[in-house]
């Protein structure tokens, strides 16, 4: 069989893979910051002086984050640069990846064998998965470059291979069906479950965000996240159909290309083209005061928001 490049893939299954290759990386690298939160929660319990090395480890992680959300944008879709770059740039690219991954590993180590007597087994652990996940990054990070450098991929590699060829024949055989879908009634009032097989998403129990919003009718808005930590100062500008995404740790401005408009939001069940579409929530919904406040000073409403059955 001969080898697959990216380039020789339709569109649809270059994206089914591209997202693959993106939640490989995104998954583990979120997952540090959980754990290192809860390492932190222990190293203060415990009153052991950690709060430089905790620093360096979530800076170097909300650094890498940010980096491959840049080159993600940049070399891939609609805004991918169209000549090939140099050996040198991929390997710069590479380089720049794997710093940040350095340091989380190298402070992790430092922090264990500092303490090794002082802290459970459980919480030695915790530290280990932190390397652990940050090897998995790296071998994401490995796959990404791989992939935008238009390597060919090998039939006998079970990961890669299988993905490209499984997507590609996944698109080809679409073309060929001709299908309806019909929901019997005893279907259209029924829930439905998703559920989340990824053994580190399961491992992390729970995850908070919490933004600040100011909006100009329904096209405009500016939405500021406030926590967790890693994700604290990330602005996202939305102007009618687009968003743009701030990033204080690179001080840069990204636009979001339509290409990632489908991808979740923040590590959330929402979507960045949730977020386009918002005043759908106006009109989509059914709205009733559940609850009255005052913050701040302010009055303030608690609402809750049905789905109206035209809507789902």
């Amino acid at each position: 069989m001969d080898k697959l490049t990216p380039k020789e893939t339709s569109k649809g299954a270059e994206e089914i893979v591209l997202t693959q290759i993106k939640q490989d990386f995104i998954t583990p690298a979120n997952a540090i910051f959980d754990y290192v939160d809860m390492v932190e929660k222990v190293l203060n319990d415990a009153e052991l002086q950690s709060d430089d090395e905790i620093e360096q480890i979530k800076s170097s992680c909300s650094k890498l984050i940010d980096q491959y959300e840049v080159a993600f944008v940049q070399n891939t879709g609609a805004n991918a640069d169209s000549s090939k770059k140099s050996p040198e740039e991929y390997s710069e690219l590479r380089h720049n990846l794997r710093t940040p991954l350095n340091a989380i590993i190298g402070y992790s180590e430092i922090l264990m064998e500092d303490y090794e007597d002082d802290l459970e087994e459980s919480t030695l652990e915790d530290f280990q998965q932190i390397i652990n996940l940050a090897r998995e990054t790296e071998t994401a990070i490995e796959n990404f470059v791989d992939y935008i450098r238009g390597e060919s991929i090998d039939p006998n590699n079970d990961n890669s291979s299988n993905q490209l060829e499984s997507a590609e024949a996944l698109f080809k055989s679409l073309g060929d069906i001709e299908y309806s879908i019909t929901l019997g009634d005893e279907i259209k009032e029924s829930d439905i479950l998703i559920v989340d097989d990824n053994v580190t998403n399961c491992e992390v129990l729970q995850r908070r965000l919490s933004m600040q919003g100011w909006s100009e009718g329904t096209d405009y808005s500016v939405s500021l996240v406030t926590s967790p930590a890693k994700e604290k100062g990330s602005v996202f500008l939305k102007r009618k159909n687009e968003v743009w995404n701030y990033l204080p740790s690179l001080e840069r401005t990204i636009k979001l290309p339509p290409s990632m408009m489908t991808q979740s939001f923040m590590g959330t069940d929402l979507t960045n083209d949730d977020l386009v579409k918002q005043s759908s929530m106006v009109v989509d919904y059914s709205h009733k005061i559940i609850e009255e406040e005052i913050v701040e000073g302010l009055n303030c409403w608690k609402l809750e928001l049905l789905p109206n059955e035209e809507a789902t």
